[in-house]
Formats: structure tokens, C-alpha cells, sequence
């Protein structure tokens, strides 16, 4: 299957120049069989690979501006706005694949937002029974499940719980993906991800899986429970390799539990340091080699 690299978390904020770069060092690496791209309400850029958009970095930015932004909000404006955002990235999703002449992006991540009390279940399952009715020229439908608001724990994203979207999931012609590493800083337990794995999959939601670590400690640029999408653990690594929490071996225990998987991808970050654009290849290049060597 092909493998999905979110390889724009290693490289933005970079000159031209050296995103161009990376990209290219990235062409020469067979792994990478697409890209996890992020919608933030620009045109979706095409680099030759399938693609599988995200829309977290656009709705952070949006809930910056309205903390009431997103498709579970209980506010009517909220979410009106929150709708009309996935329909602008879908007039984005058919022009690219009318310019290719061929199904481009493969599948759209959507998200529960807002934060804590302000979204539910119900309105989160509203918004997605209208979107599944909106055409996506075979673009999948899927709902990214990110660390839930948790009473008296700080949270990266604290939308809603995995329960409330599987229950917003039933009946609907959309999957469920897990972030391994927004799992992780949920449960404040990298070993419990697994149980996010294994409900999904007992619900029957369970469609795709995205390797991206974690922390619980202060490192060189790295900070615990951030979702900072650290890289695949490695002794002696550089970049949050040798603070991850993303082992081979977690990654091994969580693919047993997912099972059959629709898509499955790596999320590499790399925050601070003037960093060539190898280097930031290498990185993702090394986190997917890793989780190549599993699915042999």
C-alpha cells in the first residue's frame, strides 16, 4: 500500500529554495507513495504524488480567530463557518484533479473542533452527513481523531472524545483515522494507543492510521505532550528522535491491533536549528524505512 508522508510538518517556514529541495530528495525515495498535505485555505499544491489532505492547520488558525470555529460546534455560526471552509477545499480538491486528469487527492482528514463543551456529538454528525452528500470525485471522507479536552490536563487540540465520533460515525460513509501521536498525549500513555486502535476497529470506523510522535519530557526543542510530530526513535537521533516516544516496537503493537488499514503514514516534524534540507529529508526517509521493515 502506499505510504503517506506528512512531510510538510519537517519543512514549513523555510525559504523557496530549500522546501523546493527537500522535495526533490524526497522524488528519490520509493517510500514515499503520497503526501499528507495541509489545507489552509491556499490552492493545494500539486508535487506529482497522491494526495491526502489535512485540514488541522487550517482549522487551528481559523479557532485562533473564533474559538466557536469547527464542524462540531454547537454554534450555528461556527459551524456554518466550519462548513463553508471544507467547501471551499473542495472546489480545491476538483480542480486539481480536473488539471491532472486523474484522482489526485485520494482522501480529505476533517476534524472536531472546536475545543471542550463548545462542540458535540450531534453536531459534529450533522456537518458530516451533509458533507458526504457533497461529491468529491472519489475523494474519501475521513475524520482525524485528535487528543480530547481532558478535565485538569493541558491539551494540544481538546476536541471531542473518541466515543462521541464513533457515535457521530454511525451510519455514515466515513472513516476514522488515529494520529498515534495526539492518541499518546490524550491518554499521557503511549502504550494505551493501542486501545484507541482496537475501539475503532471493534466500531468498524477504523480506516486509516498516522505514525506521529510524541514526548514526556523537555528536550532540544521539543516539548512534553506537545504535538510537535516527533520522528521515529532512534538512539544517538537528532530532531526529537532521541525523546520520542514512537518506537519500532509501538508501531508494531499498533499495527497488529489496526488491522487492514485503507491509508497509512508517517508525520515528521522538526522544529529549531538551521537544518539542511537533507537532513530534513533524511529524517522522514528514516521514519519510513522503519515502518517499511514492519509491514514486510
Amino acid at each position: 500500500m502506499d505510504l503517506f508522508a506528512g512531510a510538510y510538518a519537517a519543512i514549513t517556514r523555510q525559504q523557496p529554495g530549500v522546501v523546493d529541495d527537500y522535495y526533490r530528495l524526497l522524488a528519490d525515495d520509493p517510500l514515499v507513495g503520497g503526501l499528507e498535505e495541509p489545507w489552509t485555505g491556499e490552492p493545494l499544491v500539486d508535487r506529482g504524488w497522491p494526495i491526502l489532505v489535512t485540514t488541522i492547520p487550517g482549522t487551528m488558525d481559523a479557532l485562533a480567530i473564533d474559538p466557536g470555529f469547527g464542524l462540531a460546534s454547537t454554534a450555528a455560526d461556527g459551524r456554518r463557518s466550519a462548513l463553508a471552509d471544507v467547501a471551499a477545499l473542495r472546489e480545491q480538491v476538483l480542480r486539481l484533479n480536473d488539471a491532472r486528469g486523474e484522482r489526485v487527492v485520494r482522501g480529505v482528514e476533517l476534524h472536531a473542533a472546536p475545543r471542550g463543551d463548545r462542540g458535540s456529538a450531534g453536531a459534529l454528525a450533522e456537518s458530516l452527513a451533509e458533507l458526504a452528500r457533497w461529491e468529491w470525485d472519489g475523494a474519501d471522507l475521513l475524520l482525524e481523531h485528535c487528543d480530547a479536552a481532558i478535565a485538569g490536563q493541558p491539551a494540544a487540540k481538546g476536541f471531542l472524545s473518541l466515543a462521541d465520533e464513533i457515535t457521530a460515525l454511525d451510519g455514515l460513509p466515513v472513516g476514522l483515522v488515529v494520529n498515534w501521536g495526539r492518541s499518546a498525549i490524550e491518554l499521557r500513555d503511549p502504550d494505551r494507543v493501542v486501545d484507541h486502535l482496537g475501539a475503532a476497529r471493534e466500531a468498524g470506523v477504523l480506516r486509516g492510521l498516522i505514525f506521529s510522535g510524541a514526548a514526556d519530557v523537555d528536550g532540544d526543542h521539543v516539548t512534553a505532550w506537545a504535538d510537535q510530530h516527533l520522528p521515529v526513535a532512534r538512539a544517538g537521533g537528532v530532531g526529537g528522535e532521541q525523546v520520542s516516544l514512537l518506537s519500532v516496537e509501538r508501531m508494531r503493537a499498533a499495527l497488529t491491533v489496526a488491522g487492514p488499514l485503507d491509508y497509512l503514514g508517517l508525520k515528521v516534524g522538526w522544529r529549531g536549528g538551521d537544518v539542511t534540507a537533507a537532513e530534513r529529508a533524511g529524517i522522514v526517509s528514516r521514519g519510513l524505512s522503519a515502518l517499511d521493515e514492519l509491514l514486510r
